[in-house]
Formats: C-alpha cells, structure tokens, sequence
C-alpha cells in the first residue's frame, strides 16, 4: 500500500497546483478585468461563462487533495509506530524538524520580498503569520501537519486501543466544522454561529483531525480495510462522481444566496464526502496501474518540496503576465496552463539544480 499512497501523493500535488492555479485564474477574471477591458475590478460579468464553469470545474475535481495529504501523513505515522512499540517522542521531532527547517526559510524569503515592497508588520504580526502559515495563502498546510505530528503518539495510541469509537467521534466533528462553513458563505448573522466557525481556522488541527487519524487508523487496520474498499470499489467511484456534480450544483446555490456577488472557496460537507469517496475509490482499485505511475510516485516524495514553492512561482508569474502581457489574462485557455506549467517546473527545475550542485548537502533544508 505504500507506494499506492505515494502515487496517490504524486495525484494530490498535482491537483494542488490545479486547484491553486483556479485561484489566479478567478483573480484574473474578476479582480484584474481592469488590465484588458474598459471596466473597473473588481467585475464579476464572466460569471457564467464557459471559462468561469471550466475553472469551477478544475476547482471541484482538486478539493480532495488536502483530505489526501493528511490521511497518507496519518498512515506513514502508523507505519513509524509499528506493530507494538507506538511513535517515539524523537520520531515526532524530527519529523517535525523536517517540516519546520524548509517552512522557516521559504518564509523568511517571503517576508524579505514583502519588506522590498514596502510590506513591514509588527513583531507580533511576523510571529502571527509563521505560526499560522499566513506567510503565503499555502502555507497554513505546514503547521497544520506540524500539530499533527505532534499529536501523533496520542492519537496512535488511542486508534490502537478504540479505532471505530475515534473514527467517530473525528468524523463528527470534521461533520460540524464543514457545517460551520456554511455559516461563513451564506454570512448568517447569528454571534454564536459565527464565533463558532471562526474557531476552526484551517491551520488549526481540529479543523481536519477526521483525515490524519483515519490515515492512522488504515494502516493499522490494513488488511481489513483493503477487503472492505475492493469489495465497494464500484459504489465509490460512482459516490465519487456524483459528488462531484453536486459540488458544483452547490456552490452556485450558496453563491446565489450568499448576498455576495463572490466567495472564497470553503470546503463544504459535500466536499468532504467528496475527497473521502475519491481517497477510497482510488484505493479500491489498488490492481489498476495508472499511466506515469513512477513519475507520479516520484512527485509524491518530493510533494512537500513542491509545495513549498509552487505558490511562490505562480504568484510571480501570474504578476508578470499582469505587468508584461495583461490580454492573456482574459484568455484563460492561456493563462492557466502557463500558470499550472510554472508551478509544476519551477520547483521542479529549482529541486533539480540543489540536487546536482554543490549547494546538494542543502536541499533538505530547503524541500524537505
């Protein structure tokens, strides 16, 4: 199952960088109309449009990644603790160290860009951000999985003891924080549904603790659950499907009746449904080999790496093509695959020169 969940990883960045590059291509749509039409942005006109719905599209088919990331992080945990020994407090620390190194250097670079461009913050503000990835809209993912880790010797022990009691008590409480989202998308005006959403920051464990201890609990529970998803293989790829649509049904519903001409994309309790239909599907189907499976397997080992810089290469690029060559951003069919191209290769390329340099002593710092 290893290298299932690898190629699985491999999958996931990838829809990361699809997902992500949707986010440019909105900005280009609504918030830089101004740059190629006589109009004032933010303008929500292509609304509508085939090139709006492609990009919703694109958006729906990646909400499963994060849900991914975390359960193959929760099944290597169990794979660290063993049998019987659980997981190490010096396991936790490094892989805690792993994680941080890279995350504190790309951040300091982010912070240094920000400062060149007259961007300064507090000192409390600077520690706000690193602690809770606000650094790049990305990163919030870093210490999410940090707090994870760090929780991981509790929650192993506990998926020993009582797996199906955890998996329920985590599965109704990732149930009420995607409720919660709806509270945020729809702007219900009540104090205590509000104030109850803004508990569950994304970069918060709680937020998504369903994901990583059921990746705990499957790895120990693997042959067990490899006979329970083969036989349902079917019946979950189709869930898979239709949730899908929904999803798309969804949002515009809740755009219509948010008030708001747009809305920051949240993940919803159908969305939730989704990404977990899709992570068993795939595993249902563990016999199917997929076309560029070594390569895919090989971005699963480096997807931490790639995900680091990935946001900061899109950003830069999406920037220039503002400054250099705005009609391309009212040309999607352009502008995103130039986009997901940059986000792909440049940590690609970057994780390729380190590695065959002299600086190659360097690179777990900087990707993990």
């Amino acid at each position: 199952m290893v290298n299932r969940l690898l190629l699985l990883n491999g999958i996931a960045i990838i829809n990361v960088i699809l997902f992500h590059a949707t986010g440019f291509g909105f900005t280009a749509m609504f918030s830089w109309a101004h740059r190629y039409r006589p109009v004032t942005s933010p303008n929500y006109d292509a609304i509508g449009t085939a090139a709006y719905y492609a990009m919703r599209a694109i958006e729906q088919y990646a909400a499963f990644t994060i849900p991914t990331f975390l359960f193959v992080s929760g099944f290597f945990i169990s794979v660290l603790a063993g049998r019987t020994r659980g997981v190490s407090a010096g396991a936790v620390t490094a892989r805690i160290r792993a994680l941080a190194v890279p995350y504190l250097l790309w951040s300091a670079l982010i912070l240094a860009a920000l400062a060149a461009e007259g961007r300064l913050y507090s000192g409390s503000r600077y520690l706000r951000m690193v602690l809770t990835g606000a650094t790049n809209p990305n990163y919030y993912y870093v210490p999410l999985l940090m707090q994870f880790y760090a929780l991981a010797p509790a929650i192993a022990w506990a998926a020993r003891r009582w797996w199906q009691a955890l998996l329920a008590a985590t599965a109704l409480l990732q149930v009420g924080v995607y409720l919660l989202q709806y509270v945020v998308v729809l702007n219900v005006d009540h104090p205590v549904a509000r104030q109850a959403a803004a508990a569950f920051p994304k970069w918060w464990f709680a937020s998504h603790l369903f994901w990583f201890t059921l990746g705990v609990v499957v790895g120990f529970e693997q042959q067990a659950f490899k006979e329970w998803v083969r036989r349902r293989r079917w019946p979950l790829a189709l869930t898979a499907a239709g949730l899908f649509l929904a999803g798309l049904v969804e949002w515009e519903v809740l755009l219509a009746f948010s008030g708001s001409p747009w809305v920051e994309n949240r993940q919803t309790l159908i969305d939730g449904l989704y990404a977990g239909a899709v992570v068993l599907a795939f595993l249902g189907f563990a016999e199917v080999t997929l076309p560029f499976t070594p390569a895919l397997v090989d971005l699963g080992v480096k997807s931490f790496g790639i995900y680091l810089v990935h946001g900061i290469a899109m950003e830069y690029a999406a920037r220039a093509i503002y400054h250099a060559a705005p009609w391309m951003l009212g040309r999607q069919a352009l502008f995103l695959p130039v986009v997901i191209a940059v986000g792909l290769a440049a940590p690609l390329l970057l994780m390729a020169v380190v590695s065959r340099s002299r600086a190659r002593g360097l690179y777990p710092y900087f990707f993990g």
